[in-house]
């Protein structure tokens, strides 16, 4: 890389960070909290300089939603009022569960009524089955993608192969499966008779001349140019089905977290009314006592 090059690409990266910063900051609380509310009012105090309501009214509900925001993107949670918030943290100290287990469930808790939404089997079994299509669907697009070979169509029999200026390759659905190679210097040099290259091929000898002849054609090679440059327009299919396997493998990583959680809290309720049972049994045998020695 020349020093003007690398210098231009130091410059754009000094010039990007901050922005990815940014980005990357909006993201994370956009992610955590729900919200964008408070980023918000900081970028229009930033242009305007007002921070705060004139209205009393909107000024109070401003200052809730505040602590709101700042409540979900610190406990990772989705509650959306004051009340959600009061019944949260009572139910959470009441039966002694561990905050971090339970923000696990993530949009799957219901704040309204404190409990946890049960993921159904046909459900993680379906996201499993998409996760594992999209994996058989990209790896071949991504070998296709990243291919530095152009795959053409031979006119005599329909066969496809992968054609650059130096070799010829067999196509195969199957990746497992091996194929053939014929390299130019097998055509030009003439190392390797036509006859042994049908035979280890399965080609015909038409199909070997026309591969031959490909090798040094202006021709060809420009054909070879153009269809190399249309297969790199694949990488934007390959990243759509990507950006679906994250986005679907969070959904089951988020679904399966659901469950083990609600597992968790199922068994701390169980031992909390136990406990709070155990209480008043003890509580009432003391009342008992003392009135009996009062008697």
């Amino acid at each position: 890389m020349s020093e003007p090059t690398f210098q231009m690409f130091l410059d754009i990266i000094a010039i990007s960070t901050p922005m990815l910063l940014f980005l990357s900051a909006a993201a994370w609380l956009r992610i955590r909290s729900g919200t964008l509310h408070g980023m918000t009012n900081k970028i229009y105090s930033f242009i305007l300089g007002r921070k705060e309501f004139h209205n009393e009214i909107a000024a109070e509900f401003w200052r809730n939603r505040q602590d709101i925001e700042r409540f979900n993107a610190i406990f990772n949670t989705r509650t959306k009022s004051q009340t959600e918030i009061k019944r949260f943290c009572r139910w959470v100290d009441s039966n002694e569960l561990d905050l971090v287990t339970v923000a696990r469930s993530r949009k799957r808790f219901n704040f309204e009524i404190c409990k946890i939404k049960k993921t159904s089997t046909w459900e993680i079994g379906s996201l499993c089955v998409l996760i594992f299509v999209l994996w058989i669907v990209s790896m071949p697009l991504v070998s296709f993608a990243m291919s530095e070979s152009a795959l053409l169509q031979l006119k005599r029999d329909g066969t496809w192969v992968w054609l650059n200026h130096n070799t010829a390759a067999s196509f195969n659905w199957n990746p497992l499966k091996s194929g053939w190679v014929i390299h130019d210097s097998a055509c030009e040099f003439k190392t390797v008779e036509q006859s042994v290259i049908v035979e280890k091929t399965g080609l015909s000898s038409q199909n070997v001349d026309t591969i031959c002849n490909s090798f040094g054609n202006l021709d060809t090679k420009n054909l070879v140019d153009k269809v190399l440059r249309e297969q790199k327009v694949t990488w934007v299919l390959v990243i759509v089905l990507v950006i679906i396997g994250v986005v679907s493998f969070r959904a089951l990583v988020s679904a399966a977290d659901a469950n083990l959680v609600r597992g968790y809290v199922y068994k701390k309720l169980k031992v909390s009314r136990e406990k709070r049972k155990f209480e008043s049994i003890s509580g009432f045998t003391r009342r008992s006592a003392q009135k009996m020695q009062q008697m």
